[in-house]
C-alpha cells in the first residue's frame, strides 16, 4: 500500500518535533540571582561569607537607569570554613545562586591573618569561580563595602571594585591583583604579594541635594609574605612600589615648580653577591609630560633631572621604611631564589642591601605650552 506524500511530510514533522529539546528551563534574567562579588571575614574561629547580588532589571552598566538607584542585596552566612559559610546562605536564597559572574573577591584584614595557604581552597576548586576575579583587602566592614554604589544610577559593576582599570588608567598608584596572581604569589618561594586595600570615603563627593554617599577608594595595600600576612601599608609608605608595576599607565610626580605625569615605567632589579652579602641595583626608565608649571622659568633638562631624583628618593625611602619592618616589598629575596642563590632563605637583607637606584626620565612634551 502506498503512502500519500502528505502523510510522509506529517510523519517527518512529528519526528522532528519529538527530537527537539526546547528551552524548558528558560528563565527571565530578572529571576536569576547572579552573585557579582564575594567577601570573607573571620571572627572567633568562624568564617563569615558575604555575597553581593545586584538587580539586573534596574541596572545598566553603560547608561544609568532613569529611575531609582540599582538595588544591591548582601547576604551573610557563617560557618567553620568559607565553603560552609557560603552554604549557610542557600537555605534563604529563594532561588538558585549563579556563581559564574563573580568579578571581585574582598578579604577582611582579620581573614588575611587567618586564612593561610588553603583558606580559600573552595574558591580555587569550584568550577564556576573565575581566577580572573579582582582581589582586595579591607579594614572596613565587609558588608558596607559591598553595598557601596556608583555615581548617578550606574550599575554597581562600574565601581572601582568591579572595574578598576578605568580609575587605574588615570592614577596608577596601586597594583591591581587577580585571584590567579594571589594564588601564584602564595605558592612562589620568597614572594611578597601586594593586595590593594579598599576603603569608604564620605568626604570628597556630594550630589545636588547635598547628600554624601560613601564611595569606594583604594587607600593602601595589604602585604603577604607567601601565606603569612604582614599587615597594612598606607599610601605614603608604598609610593615607591608604583615604579615596578608592569600595568602602570599614568602616575603623577610633584616637583618644585609643577607636576609631571609619568607613563609606562620600565624597571629592572639586579644583584651581586659578595660572600654572605648581596647588593641590589634598581634601574628605572620612564617617559613623562608636564601637566602643570607654576613658573615662567625652567628648562626641560632640569625638569627631567628633578623628576629622576624624586623617583630615586621615593624608591629608596619606601624600601628602607618597609625593610626595617621585615617587609621585602620589592621582592629582593624572590630575585635571589630565581637567581639560584643557594642560601637565599637565610641571607641577610637590610637597609644597606640597596646599593644603587638609577633613574632615567624623558620629558616628551610640555602640553600645549613649553616652559
Amino acid at each position: 500500500m502506498s503512502i500519500k506524500p502528505g502523510a510522509k511530510m506529517g510523519a517527518l514533522l512529528l519526528t522532528v518535533t519529538l527530537l527537539l529539546t526546547g528551552c524548558w528551563d528558560y528563565k527571565n534574567i530578572e529571576e536569576v540571582l547572579y552573585v557579582t562579588a564575594i567577601g570573607y571575614d573571620y571572627n572567633k574561629g568562624n568564617t563569615i561569607a558575604y555575597i553581593q547580588i545586584i538587580s539586573l532589571s534596574t541596572s545598566n552598566a553603560e547608561q544609568g537607569s532613569s529611575g531609582s538607584q540599582p538595588q544591591i542585596w548582601v547576604g551573610r552566612g557563617v560557618g567553620r570554613t568559607p565553603s560552609e559559610a557560603v552554604g549557610d546562605l542557600y537555605s534563604t536564597a529563594q532561588r538558585k545562586l549563579e556563581w559564574s559572574h563573580v568579578r571581585s573577591v574582598l578579604i577582611s584584614e582579620r581573614m588575611l591573618s587567618h586564612m593561610g595557604r588553603n583558606g580559600l581552597d573552595s574558591y580555587k576548586r569550584y568550577r564556576e569561580f573565575r581566577y580572573s576575579s579582582w582581589v582586595y583587602g579591607t579594614k572596613e566592614p565587609v558588608d558596607q563595602v559591598l553595598k557601596a554604589q556608583s555615581f548617578f544610577a550606574l550599575s554597581p559593576l562600574t565601581t572601582s571594585m568591579q572595574s578598576p582599570r578605568d580609575s587605574h588608567s588615570q592614577r596608577s598608584i596601586y597594583p591591581m591583583l587577580t585571584f590567579q596572581e594571589l594564588v601564584l604569589g602564595m605558592l612562589d618561594p620568597g614572594y611578597t604579594t601586594t593586595i590593594p586595600a579598599l576603603a569608604l570615603d564620605t568626604e570628597k563627593w556630594s550630589n545636588d541635594q547635598n547628600k554624601r554617599d560613601p564611595h569606594l577608594k583604594i587607600d593602601g595595600i595589604f602585604v603577604m609574605d607567601e601565606t603569612k600576612s604582614q599587615g597594612y601599608i598606607s599610601e605614603k609608605g608604598m609610593m615607591g612600589l608604583r615604579w615596578f608595576e608592569s600595568d602602570m599607565i599614568r602616575t603623577p610626580v610633584q616637583v618644585t615648580k609643577g607636576i609631571v605625569s609619568m607613563e609606562k615605567a620600565k624597571s629592572k632589579i639586579k644583584f651581586t653577591q659578595k660572600g654572605e652579602e648581596v647588593f641590589f641595583t634598581i634601574d628605572v626608565r620612564s617617559h613623562g609630560n608636564i601637566v602643570e608649571w607654576m613658573s615662567d622659568e625652567g628648562e626641560e633638562s632640569s625638569v627631567a633631572n628633578e623628576v629622576s631624583e624624586s623617583i630615586a628618593r621615593e624608591i629608596r625611602d619606601t624600601y628602607e621604611t618597609n625593610i626595617k619592618k621585615g617587609i621585602d616589598l620589592y621582592n629582593f629575596r624572590h630575585h635571589l631564589f630565581r637567581g639560584r642563590v643557594k642560601n637565599w632563605k637565610t641571607i641577610k637583607i637590610n637597609e644597606s642591601s640597596l646599593k644603587n637606584v638609577n633613574v632615567k626620565v624623558y620629558i616628551d612634551h610640555g602640553g600645549k605650552r613649553t616652559i
